[in-house]
């Protein structure tokens, strides 16, 4: 029945005739007053009822209504405002009314909210209303004698607000489409993210940018013994603790949630502890997601938690492709490099220990290259593990340097600690006969604290500072300096008169580094040390920077930024 009655009035001629009949009841109301017939009291008493009817349907009635059918709620909402319009115009003077600019505004939210055929109707008959209005009443009349072109841009507003509201109305009826299909899209993909979020065995919360969890699924009921209610809006912290695998407490900063918002990467902690809704602790694996919408901005995150309680530790390990590929790697290598050790121990001749050399350095650039392809692999999967806590930045910049002493001798290239552009001593002053000149002191870096993972730290040190001693000119330094500054710390690698041009820095970043990978001292590299350095420093909320400089020395500098912490005394 309902589709029948908003078919009738969709089309023209049915708005036509109801207009009619309530324009001509408040011209009859008019002329009764105005022959003294009511009262004007009662003709004000009217107006008033049909205020008060407006206003309860609206309130009441029209939400309702639009339940059933929406056309059907707009034409019964607009019944009695027409009646009320015409009513109040008629009995103020008609087109010297006042009120007459409602019946453009009217014209234009039929236009927008029933159609443009109802506003086209409404304008012909309130024209046609206005026009006998005019013919009946002297009142009217005087007026156009005394601003005839007052009244001519009356009328014209009425013919410049056809084609205007046809315009706005065909706007407003696209972006209503719109809006339908997108309602409909996101209605569909929340059916299918919870058909996902059931279908998925591992545990899973959905926090928003302040770690409120808004959405989980039920193996999350399960695994932690909490309802629903009882988890939706709350802090995460707030509900649930967590444990290193020797029963430790982890604070928050520990864990990389607010790294991984900022950064917009993946961050995996593996082997740590959930508390449940009883007390107890269960041991997880667990996965930091981020959720990036189209702009690009970090929406919240997606913790994906793995109940490992009953794996073994060779399952544990399986489960993760890369991390068990790696183990198996590791493995085999090792057993080659053992059985390379003992050929070369052995008396064989010199041919065949020269080759066993070539061998040797080759199984090294293989054990390089596949260790660095699986980490890297790891980085770009979400499967490199660790916590995050507050780490000293000079006392793990000297930890990498350290690492990297063999390879410098071998390159014949030094690492200098601090005075990245202080002129060099070259040579030693000499003590007085019979007197000893006491050596110089190491420096120490200042102590600069930054939230970090350590290791993750110290490996993309030690891999910037495996490049920067691979592109310095043989007998040169790589001047390496700690700088604590107001909110970041600065630590800042200088290559000493690099051949590699400003053009080809870019090619640094790049994995393999383009056409730089043909270079004799990067061949030994595996390419994948400054996107690993760079990748690690980026899910620590760090950056690196590799740029060319003229002065005061020639060279190429990496800096690298991290957020500094102020530790508290």
């Amino acid at each position: 029945m309902l589709p029948k009655i908003s078919k009738i009035i969709e089309s023209s001629l049915y708005p036509s005739f109801i207009i009619l009949v309530l324009g001509s009841i408040s011209l009859y109301l008019y002329f009764l007053a105005r022959e003294g017939k009511i009262e004007l009291s009662t003709l004000l008493q009217i107006i008033g009822v049909l205020a008060l009817i407006i206003i309860f349907s609206t309130r009441f009635a029209f939400p309702k209504l639009k339940e059933l059918s929406e056309k059907l709620a707009y034409f019964f909402e607009i019944l009695p405002i027409i009646l009320f319009i015409y009513t109040l115009v008629f009995s103020t003077g008609g087109l010297s009314s006042p009120f007459l600019i409602l019946t453009h505004f009217l014209a234009l939210g039929l236009a927008f909210l029933v159609s443009t055929q109802t506003a086209l109707s409404y304008v012909f008959v309130t024209l046609f209303f206005v026009l006998a209005h005019l013919r009946l009443d002297s009142t009217s009349l005087e007026f156009l004698k005394e601003a005839p072109f007052a009244a001519f841009l009356y009328f014209l507003a009425y013919v410049a607000i056809i084609p205007f509201a046809f315009v706005l109305a065909r706007q407003y009826k696209a972006k209503e489409e719109w809006v339908k299909f997108l309602y409909k899209q996101l209605a569909t993909s929340r059916v299918q993210e919870d058909a996902l979020l059931k279908n998925v065995t591992d545990a899973i919360f959905i926090l928003n940018k302040n770690l409120e969890i808004v959405e989980i699924n039920k193996a999350t009921k399960d695994l932690s013994l909490w309802g629903e209610k009882e988890l939706l809006r709350k802090e995460f912290f707030e509900v649930f603790s967590l444990k290193n695998v020797t029963g430790k407490n982890l604070e928050e900063y520990e864990i990389p949630f607010k790294l991984s918002l900022k950064s917009k990467t993946a961050s995996y902690v593996s082997n740590i502890q959930l508390s449940k809704k009883d007390g107890t602790f269960t041991q997880i694996d667990l996965k930091i997601l981020p959720i990036i919408d189209e702009k690009g901005e970090c929406l919240g995150l997606i913790l994906l938690v793995k109940d490992i309680s009953t794996l073994s530790n060779l399952e544990i390990l399986q489960s993760s492709a890369t991390s068990f590929a790696f183990y198996k790697f590791s493995d085999l290598l090792s057993n080659i490099s053992g059985r390379l050790y003992l050929l070369l121990g052995e008396k064989i001749n010199q041919k065949t220990k020269s080759q066993l050399e070539f061998v040797s350095d080759y199984h090294k650039q293989l054990v390089t290259l596949t260790a660095d392809f699986i980490y890297s692999l790891r980085l770009e999967s979400g499967e490199l593990e660790g916590l995050i806590s507050l780490s000293d930045v000079g006392t793990v910049t000297s930890e990498a340097i350290n690492l990297t002493r063999d390879l410098a001798s071998n390159l014949k290239v030094e690492v200098v600690k601090k005075g990245i552009f202080e002129e060099e001593q070259e040579n030693l002053p000499t003590a007085p006969k019979g007197q000893t000149v006491k050596p110089k002191e190491e420096y120490v870096f200042p102590t600069a604290y930054a939230l970090a993972n350590r290791e993750w730290l110290k490996e993309a040190f030690r891999k910037i500072i495996e490049i920067s001693l691979r592109i310095t000119a043989e007998g040169r330094k790589v001047k390496v300096d700690v700088l604590p500054l107001k909110e970041i710390v600065s630590i800042k690698f200088f290559c000493s008169n690099s051949p590699v041009k400003e053009t080809e820095i870019s090619d640094l970043y790049k994995k393999f580094y383009g056409s730089l990978y043909g270079t004799v001292n990067l061949k030994g590299s595996s390419g994948l040390e400054i996107y690993i350095a760079k990748n690690l420093l980026e899910k620590m909320g760090g950056n690196l920077e590799i740029k060319k400089v003229a002065s005061p020395f020639p060279g190429l500098l990496f800096t690298a930024t991290l957020g500094r912490i102020i530790k508290k005394k």
